[in-house]
């Protein structure tokens, strides 16, 4: 029976020794915190010992088999790749930072330690969990956290042997989209610049991303709009030449289905919040 984390929020599992899980998998990359008892993982013959106080990072896609050597708590953290980003985790650092010759050829997880600030951090969510508080916003708020304490509390060959298994693929190539996205206006422009074909782009940016670039570009579109109409005091039409619209009445038009307001009102009203639709 495989351990599945299909979940997109924060959850904590209880596990016990008789419970009969052959393997783990999670659908999106996350990062494994464990809180009591020990696990071992298996991969091509090769065998890792994890124990309570110790955390590493699951792709997404990843399986391991598993024994569970006893009863075990842990807490289970999608970890967005493309916030780590946004909150200046340099990729070509880390990438410098990888050692000629690791472990890591046994296709198994790099484990760190947790550190005194991680165990508060941790306390603090199970908190949040074990009274029903957890929402989308916390999660936003924790994961900004959690990449502030992992940028401050461990060095960057640490850091590189823990992302190991995409910091040499998935985060240059999130790293290059993330960097450069806002100077094209169309899918086929970006994967051009990326040396990819557009089918090809579009896989890979749909495994990365788990949305369609199209998606991916509007919605930041519509985010990089929504800041302007607030706050930037551009004109309306400024605006709408900016981001490329033909005319006046198709800006009108997206943000009437995008923030189901016109920019008038929103730049009216612009302390009540928006949520794209």
């Amino acid at each position: 029976m495989t351990l599945n984390f299909a979940k997109t929020g924060i959850e904590k599992k209880s596990l016990k020794k008789r419970e009969s899980f052959s393997s783990i998998h999670a659908d999106k990359a996350a990062i494994l915190f464990f809180l009591d008892g020990d696990l071992t993982l298996g991969m091509n013959g090769n065998e890792l010992n994890i124990h309570a106080g110790e955390m590493f990072f699951l792709s997404a896609g990843d399986t391991y088999f598993i024994q569970i050597n006893g009863d075990l708590d842990l807490i289970y953290f999608p970890f967005d790749l493309y916030c780590s980003i946004s909150e200046g985790v340099n990729m070509q650092n880390l990438l410098s930072s990888m050692p000629n010759e690791n472990s890591l050829n046994t296709g198994l997880p790099y484990c760190l330690p947790f550190r005194k600030s991680i165990r508060q951090f941790l306390a603090l969510m199970e908190e949040y969990l074990n009274d029903h508080l957890y929402t989308e916003e916390i999660y936003k708020i924790k994961i900004s956290e959690l990449i502030v304490l992992l940028r401050s509390l461990y060095a960057p060959h640490e850091l590189a042997l823990f992302f190991s298994s995409v910091v040499g693929n998935d985060l240059v190539f999130m790293e290059m989209v993330s960097s450069n996205y806002h100077r094209f206006n169309t899918v086929e422009s970006l994967a051009q610049y990326t040396c990819y074909s557009t089918s090809g782009f579009t896989k890979k940016f749909h495994r990365v991303f788990h949305e369609s670039p199209y998606q991916w570009m509007l919605r930041k579109k519509a985010q990089k709009i929504l800041s302007d109409i607030k706050l930037s005091g551009k004109t309306f039409k400024e605006i709408s030449m900016e981001y490329g619209f033909s005319s006046q009445s198709h800006f009108y038009l997206f943000c009437k289905k995008q923030y189901n307001a016109s920019p008038s009102f929103i730049r009216k009203k612009h302390d009540f919040k928006y949520e794209m639709a």
